[in-house]
């Protein structure tokens, strides 16, 4: 009896741990979701998690911008709020993600420290 509760205990840990080891591993398109709503946050910090040093002014930048239409005219977020990602394409350490509506891709990411990072927006 005791030999079974400990084998279920030691398989349940054992499916935690799975769990956590690949759940960590956000995917490129989960970074720029998370990015998205750092910057909507005005959280700077997290914001710059998400990305390569290249993207830390431009999410200054961002947080300004979004802090500036929300006092004149919050609508003009909702686009930003509202983007839908509806592709990814990953290839080796590099990967590309693409907005609904969008021939091309918006949002091109790199890995570091085996964690994916925004590292352009718009432009290869």
């Amino acid at each position: 009896q005791n030999m079974k509760i400990k084998t279920l205990i030691v398989a349940i840990a054992a499916a935690f741990c799975a769990l956590f080891a690949t759940g960590c591993a956000d995917s490129p398109t989960d970074v720029v979701d998370n990015w998205r709503d750092a910057i909507l946050d005005g959280d700077i910090e997290d914001a710059n998690d998400y990305c390569t040093d290249n993207m830390h002014a431009f999410n200054s930048l961002m947080i300004a911008g979004v802090k500036e239409n929300e006092k004149k005219d919050a609508s003009k977020n909702d686009d930003f709020k509202n983007m839908k990602l509806v592709k990814e394409e990953i290839d080796g350490d590099t990967a590309k993600v693409w907005e609904e509506g969008k021939e091309n891709p918006t949002f091109f990411l790199k890995k570091v420290d085996n964690k994916w990072k925004i590292d352009k927006i718009g432009v290869k």
